[in-house]
């Protein structure tokens, strides 16, 4: 044998709640991001007006259709204005535009053209026509048009339906999807779906947007099906096929024109408008997950703007927009670069349908191709069953020997390399063949088959169904192998090439290492049914294979990679000279790949967003210190955060292989924000760091990853931004003494009034109060509160056993000019059961929703929108995540009153109350929460409680000491405001399993 090489047991600490990686587990709850090094930031090339030559030229589409530019939008005298046309603009190299047509009509307001391509290569264009009076109640009309030129037209055909506005159409597998919001007939948007651009289908009714329905981008298909949307009022909406299940997430910000691109490296950019502050159309990043919103380019704009159009093309954003900021409101067309970014992580669980072989672009849009050294591409590798199968040279015979790879062509320099391998045996006769599965890594190789002498320097990594591992490397002439490692270290006495095949039988292997299956059922083989974890870190010349988590070689290979560096394979390799052999097939799962060495230094920090970010410190020297570091010099990585918000930042490395420890600096070598290597409570062992520092919106901040012990690993790291909440009441807790506390405002003493802690089933804090009495709490607001531009939320979770009136289980806010108020009303009382607004004048002012509040407990909410009712204000208010209704501005309130209250009041004496406050909490900032699935623990609203909602789960999973999210309320089984360890019981109560439907009563 050639080369270093000492082999040993890694040291492993089960951990409780980690987010495994090992089989099926969890895998789908992390994030695997493509990153933009600092100093590769997107950069605006040019902007260009091309277009203003009507008094008011807006609402733009940009469309690229054989080889040329086409960009639409609407003339007209104003932004709403009869009649108006649509105008089709052309060129071949974006800087020359001539007028190509110009649809009309002499009576109609042609709103909002937008250009899309047909599967049979046609230009469709479609738009909304709006008439002023009304025909038969009918305002506005879907209108398609076709065209092979752009110059000639067809007659426009009418789509969709009257009064519901087409407006984002997208072709998928030949299928068109477009999102409809209704114009006159109620509130909700709608989902479309056609095979010709003609004959448009219902699919699904209403898709349930927790937010006021208005404009949508186009709908983005990931390659596993997903499908993405951004909606204007401030919501992100995910579906999986048939898409008839919609899931939702809000902004708490509304984006005006909202439109989004897929970028060819995975990113989601949006272009939209923006209203904090100053307006304009900018350019965001969206986290995918999340639907978090980071801006990072500001257009020339202002006024009167927004209505994107975007094209990718040459490696370059092209985005058309109108805007006013130059006078009248004109036609641009700006051209923004991104830089290529390295790839640092990929990562696929193969479950999208396909029944191919590779060779194509597949998901995470890196591409496979399949290799093999002997006959044909045919089944050499093809996704099935939600796996990889891999199967090389078929056939028994001796001479049928060879290997099969699918290659994934990405250049990496140092990386670590991970999944589930399975073999496809089911007795030691099929596997006698030497029939071996694992990794193949390094360039160059060729075109043709793998294993030739181009492939000089490539290592190859093969474990046998025995427990046998081999390392060995293509030497520099390309003439075979040098074995770097040939044994089996199951088995004393197997170090040899020519042994480590030999099956030992039963006993022979372990049952499990580091508490994860191997050899369950103790035959001395494996099987299909028994997947372990392959791991592989490849730095400079060393090399560290792994299973299961445990070092089983660590040896040395020749040669540094030079770039391009690497590639990598999966592959299936079968040995020559085995007459019993039978054909066997090797099987993966939940690759995963890191970049090693990409973020080691401060100044290599790549940008990241909200939630969980793959990293390790493999590779990783020292670049910083910090007072938490338990090492003088722990190797470290970075990155870069920019907040979107002003909050506090809260970060973890929960479910980490190494102990860590977690710092925040303003800049490199800067000031530390704070830095901590342990978690306080929760589900996260104390060997893992967690961190909570505020921050500014729009400030960036670096994050350092270090491990405690000099160790090198593989960490999870979860970040989130959270708005601080200014007060709130916790369930049983006494109000008076929470932080910051309450006070009462009460005229009754025992017996008209009691104030306790409760809990049936729920717990709460009871007011009753007898007729003629009143008990409320409330809390003074600062003007910092009411004056903020963000607006506020107030959130509440009541069940009243006995309310009658008005005001006798009510929630309220008085700003600086207004008052908001929400009441309970249960049956037998002077008004209908329900949800009510009430007046200043104490009189019912609308009726919100009927029910009966002793029925069970609802969530209720304010929400308070400084730039709703043309940016006068208004409040939104909410039941259990659907808007029910809103109420502008009527400025007639003393500012003296300014202050939240909750609580029961029977001063006009109808008649005793009795009430249950579960949850009660006022913030900054809009945070309407979406509806919670049945039960809540099913996130994603499949019926079923399995890995993924566990992944929300993780994401959510705060502790005691952190208010619970709005994006993860549903978690907060015990409603006590908090995702907690209570909360992780009711979850696991409700676990079923894939496809299985869960109960909808296990949460309680």
């Amino acid at each position: 044998m050639t080369g270093e090489l000492s082999c040993s047991a890694a040291s492993y600490s089960s951990r409780i709640f980690r987010r495994k990686r090992a089989g099926n587990a969890f895998l789908a709850g992390i994030l695997c991001w493509v990153w933009a090094l600092p100093g590769a930031a997107q950069q605006l090339l040019s902007v260009q007006k091309i277009w203003d030559q009507a008094p008011h030229n807006a609402f733009t589409d940009l469309v690229l259709h054989n080889g040329a530019f086409y960009c639409c939008f609407r003339e007209g005298d104003g932004h709403v204005s009869l009649p108006a046309s649509a105008r089709i603009l052309r060129s071949t190299d974006g800087q020359t535009w001539t007028p190509a047509a110009l649809l009309a009509s002499p009576t109609e307001d042609y709103r909002d053209p937008h250009l899309t391509v047909a599967p049979d290569n046609r230009l469709m264009l479609y738009l909304a026509s709006r008439t002023d009076p009304p025909v038969n109640g009918i305002t506005h009309r879907n209108y398609a048009f076709f065209s092979t030129d752009g110059s000639t037209w067809t007659d426009r055909v009418e789509i969709g339906e009257p009064n519901i506005w087409l407006w984002r159409i997208t072709w998928h597998q030949n299928v068109a999807y477009g999102i409809g919001y209704s114009w006159t007939s109620g509130a909700y948007i709608r989902l479309y779906q056609s095979t010709n651009g003609v004959h448009f289908d219902t699919l699904v009714p209403d898709m349930g947007v927790p937010v006021e329905p208005n404009e949508t981008s186009r709908i983005i298909f990931m390659p596993d099906g997903k499908a993405c949307v951004l909606a204007r009022e401030g919501a992100w909406g995910t579906a999986y096929p048939p898409y008839t299940q919609w899931s939702w997430l809000p902004l708490g910000f509304s984006v005006g024109g909202p439109e989004m691109l897929r970028l060819p490296d995975g990113r989601f950019i949006a272009a939209t408008r923006l209203y904090d502050g100053v307006v304009r159309t900018a350019l965001s990043w969206i986290n995918p997950t999340t639907g978090a919103m980071t801006e990072c380019l500001s257009l020339p704009s202002g006024g009167d703007t927004s209505y994107p159009g975007l094209v990718w093309r040459d490696d370059i954003l092209w985005v058309s927009y109108y805007s006013s900021h130059e006078g009248k409101a004109s036609i641009y067309l700006a051209k923004v670069a991104f830089p290529q970014t390295p790839t640092l992580c990929v990562q696929d669980t193969f479950s999208r349908p396909d029944s191919d072989p590779l060779g194509m672009t597949e998901a995470p849009e890196i591409p496979w191709i399949e290799r093999t050294t002997l006959g044909s591409l045919w089944n050499v590798a093809q996704i099935k069953d939600a796996q990889l199968w891999v199967f090389g040279s078929e056939g028994n015979a001796p001479t049928a020997s060879g290997p099969g790879a699918a290659v994934l062509d990405i250049d990496l320099r140092n990386l670590l390399i991970s999944a589930d391998v399975r073999f496809s045996l089911e007795n030691p006769i099929q596997a006698a063949g030497r029939n071996t599965g694992g990794f193949m890594l390094r360039k160059p190789r060729s075109d043709a088959s793998i294993g030739d002498p181009s492939s000089a320097g490539q290592i190859t990594i093969q474990l046998h169904p025995s427990g046998g591992l081999y390392v060995g490397q293509m030497t520099t002439n390309g003439s075979g192998l040098a074995t770097l490692f040939a044994d089996n270290p199951f088995t004393p006495g197997l170090q040899d090439f020519d042994k480590i095949h030999v099956f030992q039988g039963a006993g022979g292997l372990p049952r499990a290492i580091n508490g994860q299956s191997f050899d369950t059922d103790g035959d001395g083989v494996l099987e299909t049914s028994e997947p372990f974890r392959l791991e592989a870190v490849l730095v400079g010349q060393s090399l560290d294979v792994k299973v299961n988590g445990q070092s089983i070689c660590a040896t040395t290979v020749a040669g540094e990679s030079s770039s391009p560096s690497n590639f990598l394979a999966l592959f299936k390799n079968r040995w020559t000279n085995e007459t019993n052999a039978a054909s066997s097939h090797v099987l993966f799962d939940n690759l995963l790949v890191l970049a090693i060495g990409g973020n080691d230094s401060c100044s290599q920090a790549p940008a990241i967003s909200h939630g969980v970010t793959l990293g390790t410190t493999h590779g990783a020297t020292n670049d910083g210190q910090s007072p938490c570091d338990a090492s003088p010099d722990p190797p470290d990585v970075w990155y870069s955060y920019t907040a979107p918000i002003t909050g506090d930042l809260a970060i973890d490395t929960c479910g980490a292989d190494i102990n860590t420890t977690l710092s925040v600096l303003d800049e490199c070598g800067g000031r530390e924000l704070g830095c901590s290597r342990l978690c306080p409570e929760g589900p996260c062992p104390a060997s893992d760091a967690c961190l909570l520092v505020p921050v500014a919106k729009g400030r960036s901040y670096l994050i350092r990853v270090a491990s405690t012990d000099d160790s090198r690993g593989r960490f999870d790291l979860n970040v989130q931004t959270r708005i601080p909440t200014v007060l709130t009441h916790r369930g049983m807790g006494d109000p008076l003494l929470e932080m910051p506390p309450w006070t009462l405002d009460a005229n009754a003493v025992a017996p008209d009034a009691v104030m306790e802690p409760g809990d049936d089933g729920q717990p709460h804090w009871r007011i009753a109060i007898a007729q003629g009495w009143r008990a409320n709490y409330q809390y003074r607001l600062s003007p910092l509160h009411w004056s903020d531009p963000r607006g506020w939320t107030l959130t509440a979770r009541v069940r009243a056993a006995t309310a009658l009136g008005l005001y006798q289980s009510y929630l309220e806010v008085n700003d600086d000019r207004d008052a908001w108020m929400i009441s309970l009303v249960t049956p037998g009382g002077l008004l209908d059961p329900g949800l009510w607004t009430n007046g200043l004048a104490l009189e019912p002012l609308q009726h919100l929703a009927a029910f009966d509040p002793a029925a069970e407990y609802h969530t209720y909410q304010m929400v308070y929108a400084p730039a709703a009712d043309q940016a006068r204000g208004a409040v939104l208010y909410y039941m259990d995540g659907r808007m029910v209704g809103i109420q502008s501005r009527t400025e007639a309130l003393d500012r003296a009153l300014t202050r939240v209250v909750w609580g029961d009041n029977d001063s006009g004496g109808i008649g005793g109350s009795d009430s249950r406050w579960a949850f009660v909490r006022f913030e900054l900032g809009q945070r309407p929460l979406p509806p919670c699935s049945n039960p809540s623990a099913d996130a994603d609203a499949d019926g079923d409680v399995d890995q993924e909602d566990f992944g929300a789960f993780q994401r959510c999973y705060a502790g005691k000491a952190n208010p619970v999210e709005e994006a993860c309320s549903c978690f907060d089984a015990d409603y006590t405001g908090t995702v907690d360890a209570a909360d992780l019981a009711a979850f696991i109560r409700c676990v079923s399993s894939p496809t299985v439907l869960a109960d909808p009563r296990c949460d309680g």
